[in-house]
């Protein structure tokens, strides 16, 4: 079949013309492709550990954070974003802001062993692997699940185990003792000290807290 050129446009200005178009396509389908991305999924960056996320707000417009108002903020308001929920369980494959870990001091090894005596009880008998991730493991974690992470060098450090495992709850992954329906903590009564002390920075500048240093007053902490 012989093609016919219209006017002085010649066959190579055409072909020039032709494959800017399609690298320009190739750009706007991966753009697209990454605002999709981000956009499909209900759990935002949030920068839960970052100081300044937040402005701090004023202490007279600042409620106590009971175990009341944190059900309602972590299960319904997650960092004021309406409608999410335990952020801080959660891990983004496409940015890992934190891991669920390390255990450290106590938890470490006799935390560790205390669940898995409290699952014994219950007629479950796990092994240390059924509930932490060490180092070893990690490691081929964040090369493969998280590889599309810009800061997935977290599962090549040492220090960072062991660390929660975790399962696939829809498009993320979430602490393993994390229900997929209600997203309430499975373990609470047995969660480590990693989980019983931590304040995200939302939670900090919003709300009067009790600290491990001052369990008994509440108070601004930012």
């Amino acid at each position: 079949m012989k093609i016919q050129y219209k006017g002085s446009v010649s066959p190579e200005v055409l072909e020039s013309e032709s494959t800017r178009s399609v690298s320009e396509e190739q750009v706007t389908s991966s753009e697209a492709s990454i605002k999709t991305q981000k956009d499909r999924f209900y759990l935002p960056v949030l920068n839960i550990n970052h100081n300044h996320e937040w402005p701090s707000k004023p202490l007279e417009d600042r409620k106590h954070f009971t175990d009341e108002v944190a059900t309602e903020t972590c299960l319904g308001n997650c960092c004021g974003v309406e409608g999410l929920k335990g952020a801080c369980c959660h891990l983004d494959p496409y940015d890992t802001e934190h891991v669920l870990g390390p255990l450290k001091g106590s938890d470490k090894d006799e935390w560790i062993r205390d669940i898995l005596a409290w699952f014994r009880k219950r007629g479950l008998n796990l092994t240390r692997a059924d509930v932490v991730i060490d180092y070893e493991e990690g490691k081929i974690i964040g090369e493969t699940l998280f590889k599309d992470a810009p800061n997935n060098g977290i599962f090549q450090e040492p220090s960072a185990y062991p660390m929660l495992r975790f399962q696939v709850i829809g498009p993320r992954y979430a602490c393993k003792f994390m229900n997929p329906v209600t997203y309430k903590c499975g373990i609470y009564a047995m969660r480590p000290n990693m989980c019983r002390t931590y304040l995200c920075n939302y939670v900090l500048t919003n709300f009067l807290v009790k600290t491990k240093s001052k369990p008994n007053t509440w108070q601004k902490v930012r």
